[in-house]
């Protein structure tokens, strides 16, 4: 077996190494990206894929030696002041595209854009997730076969992987969402992580706990401690616990106590062996002249920026917003283009010719036509894996059915009277499905009759509470602001009555989901757990939920679209010449009706404005 020798006292299983989790910890100059450097050289002497993002621009010394004077490890750096190509904070799925179909080793500056501009905290998160996401998309795609494993580094992991989600903040509870899928299932794809921070406290449990080893260098803040002492306390045994801690006080710099009861069987302190390649990381002295590494190793270029260039190019080709732009572009042009005769002059017309001119009935038919056809194809694919779906589903089932048909028949004559007990299945009530329709009852209501044990999933969890647990999965699937108020609007319930805060506190001991200060996210068990739809699908059955007034209010946000629209500018086109709605701008109506189309995740309101959320025009996930 290959092996990965970090140190001279210990050495990795490559072949497990590049689908595991590491958790690395420790304090500024005490060595994390040394060892993260040492880890991507081994991995390269083993002929192992790996990519790193790299938020701070000082990984570029890979491809450098020591000295800084001849050609390192070959590997492609995109973005950033050292990069091969530019990259863009909208890039992050073309990035990941290229890395998995490329097999190229990576590394992916996000520090700065081609202008030398300082990326914002915002383009981060959004690079982040869009990369994660479209990583865990790719490289679990098994149609042109398995894709050969991957490791990805995460430098400053707690940046981007928080514990503590700001109320409001939406794009960072994604990026959460993204990097736990991707950590949870990453080995079933081939997909191994490294996580590297120097600010542990603030670093997601619910992902750290995950990791198969801990690296840990000097930590000496106590609340960073605290959170080495909660992954011990889930991996080691009580009594081990502080002495292990006090053992990470006193490190050397350079040296680290690596911990890993189940993968390695091991548990010790660890001298890592210093990096072979430049370390462009180096804190630079006062008085020191800064020292720029020399001749570097450099893949194909030319490949990458045509593969690049391609990616994007399609990627433009299969927006269908861009799709939309091109559209208005050609209505501007129809509406420009006048055919109209030229003066004649007698003498000078040898015949006469018939010149086919649109009508402007003509012209609006063929745009109609380009946005219908356009809006088929975005909804093709969600139709095909909700029929796909729900195939699995009476799959799943069926079987129990079948399983107690094979018993009797093989059952004695004599004992076929014996009662037969079927397993219960639950299957995942979809977010806004069809209800069953009980006497006497309104559809929405699910709860038992007086003195009966509500029906219970094989979760553990209540056929109601997986109701608002598929809402919130549902809900986070569009990007919306997941609270209280928006859980209930999805399910049609009022957001202040009792039940509803009931059923969520059931899910937050359950395990499934998280409150903070209003917000809720979808822990891991509550993900696996819940019959969430894709986005294409939500956003159908949003639409399927709407009433014929409020559907005529979304299609008139959704035309404005960029752009925001008042609600008096809604109640002022919402009357017609023919047919008067008596719509009042300030009435509880219209208010009511733009409450739904909020809570359903279909507009967002602000300052007074309704606007139509970015995702409907995206194409993202579809």
């Amino acid at each position: 077996m290959t092996k990965l020798h970090i140190s001279p006292k210990l050495a990795l299983p490559a072949e497990t190494t590049v689908t595991s989790t590491l958790i690395v910890y420790g304090g500024k100059g005490m060595g994390k990206t040394n060892f993260g450097t040492v880890l991507v050289e081994e991995l390269t002497k083993a002929h192992l894929h790996w990519s790193v993002l790299d938020p701070l621009g000082v990984w570029y010394g890979l491809r450098h030696t020591a000295d800084g004077k001849g050609p390192g490890i070959e590997c492609l750096i995109l973005g950033g002041p050292h990069g091969d190509i530019p990259i863009e904070p909208t890039g992050g799925a073309i990035v990941a595209d290229l890395v998995t179909d490329e097999q190229a080793n990576v590394v992916i500056d996000f520090s700065r854009k081609p202008s030398g501009e300082m990326w914002s905290i915002a383009d981060r998160v959004r690079f982040v997730t869009d990369y994660a996401l479209r990583l865990f998309q790719r490289q679990g795609d098994t149609s042109g076969g398995r894709r050969p494993p991957l490791f990805q580094i995460l430098d400053e992991a707690a940046r981007y992987i928080p514990q503590v989600i700001p109320a409001g903040a939406l794009d960072l509870a994604k990026c959460v969402g993204a990097w736990d899928q991707l950590v949870e299932e990453g080995r079933n794809i081939g997909v191994g992580v490294g996580l590297l921070t120097q600010r542990s406290a603030r670093m997601n449990k619910s992902v750290s706990e995950l990791a198969d080893a801990m690296i840990a260098f000097r930590i000496v803040g106590p609340r960073s401690l605290e959170a080495v002492l909660d992954w011990l306390g889930d991996h080691v045994e009580k009594k081990r616990v502080h002495e292990l801690v006090e053992t990470i006080r006193s490190l050397d710099v350079g040296s680290a106590l690596v911990v890993s009861p189940g993968w390695l069987r091991f548990e010790g302190v660890v001298p890592m062996r210093a990096r072979e390649t430049f370390d462009s990381s180096a804190t630079p002295k006062a008085g020191e002249r800064r020292r720029e590494p020399g001749y570097a190793a450099k893949p194909d270029l030319a490949k990458y920026r045509e593969r690049m260039a391609a990616t994007i190019e399609r990627a433009k080709a299969d927006d269908p917003k861009a799709l939309r732009s091109r559209i208005r572009e050609l209505e501007a042009e129809v509406k420009k283009a006048s055919i109209r005769s030229a003066p004649i002059s007698p003498g000078t017309v040898d015949k006469r010719v018939e010149v086919p001119i649109l009508r402007n009935g003509t012209t609006k038919a063929l745009t109609k036509a380009a946005h219908d056809l356009l809006k088929a194809s975005e909804r093709f694919d969600s139709w095909s894996q909700t029929i796909a779906r729900a195939a699995l589903t009476v799959a799943e089932a069926a079987r129990p059915i079948v399983s107690d048909l094979q018993r009797i028949q093989s059952t004695p004559s004599g004992a076929v009277a014996t009662a037969v007990r079927s397993p219960v299945v639950a299957a995942p009530v979809r977010a806004g499905g069809p209800a069953t329709h009980v006497q006497g009852k309104r559809p929405d209501d699910s709860r038992p009759p007086s003195g009966r044990e509500p029906a219970r999933t094989s979760l553990g969890i209540t056929t109601r509470q997986q109701r608002f647990l598929d809402a919130a999965a549902t809900l986070t699937t569009l990007g919306v602001d997941v609270t209280r108020e928006t859980v209930a609007a999805w399910i049609g319930l009022h957001p202040r009555g009792g039940s509803v805060g009931e059923e969520l506190g059931g899910l937050v001991a359950a395990g499934m989901i998280e409150m903070t200060r209003g917000h809720i996210v979808v822990l891991a068990p509550g993900r696996a757990a819940a019959g969430h739809l894709d986005e294409g699908e939500a956003v159908e059955r949003a639409e399927r939920g709407l009433s014929p007034r409020q559907r005529r209010i979304f299609d008139i946000v959704r035309e404005v679209y960029p752009e925001a629209i008042t609600r008096e500018e809604i109640a002022r086109r919402m009357v017609s010449d023919r047919k008067p709605e008596g719509i009042h701008p300030r009435g509880g109506s219209l208010g009511e009706d733009l409450g739904r189309l909020a809570g359903r995740g279909l507009v967002s309101y602000e300052r007074g404005q309704m606007r139509a959320r970015d995702y409907l025009f995206a194409g993202a996930g579809r």
